[in-house]
């Protein structure tokens, strides 16, 4: 849908579909937009299936759409560990993803370093810690920059979520 102001309109989107033979239950759906600094507008989802049901399947497909000013088309997805994230933020050298990923301007795909969850949360030693930001922000006129989202922690006996707030420090 596209806001004009006073009202939505329906906008088309490219088709997105699994080829023949088509998984079970299959849905592709848009799950984000992002506005870039530079004013474009991007849309991401993920065209799926109901895994429980065929295997092997074919593997989720991305689905990343940029608005050229009067339609969506599609974009390549981005490389590696990026190709199914979203984005979370903006800086001057590239864009914050989610689970912890940045994709530079220059299209390389990096883990972000992190911290685990001390002991203390019950979060044992062997344990698989994943961070997911829902939003990061910069402190203005700092390097700093604020995210909130949770710590998913999957360990045998008691697996957990415990809710966070992250700083990340850039330099250069």
């Amino acid at each position: 849908m596209h806001w004009g102001g006073t009202s939505w309109r329906p906008v088309s989107t490219p088709q997105v579909r699994f080829e023949d033979p088509v998984p079970p239950e299959p849905s592709a759906g848009l799950g984000r937009v992002f506005v870039l600094g530079s004013g474009e507008v991007r849309a991401y989802g993920v065209n799926g299936f109901n895994h429980g049901e065929v295997d092997p399947g074919p593997v989720d497909e991305p689905i990343r759409l940029r608005w050229n000013g009067s339609k969506w088309v599609g974009q390549e997805p981005a490389p590696g560990g990026c190709a199914l994230r979203t984005p979370v933020g903006q800086d001057d050298k590239g864009l914050f993803l989610n689970g912890n990923w940045y994709l530079t301007d220059d299209g390389r795909c990096l883990k972000i370093k992190r911290h685990r969850l001390p002991l203390s949360t019950g979060a044992g030693r062997g344990s698989h810690q994943s961070l997911w930001l829902a939003e990061i922000h910069r402190i203005p006129g700092t390097d700093e920059w604020l995210g909130a989202g949770q710590v998913e922690v999957n360990q045998s006996g008691n697996p957990f979520g415990a809710p966070v707030v992250v700083c990340l420090k850039r330099g250069g």
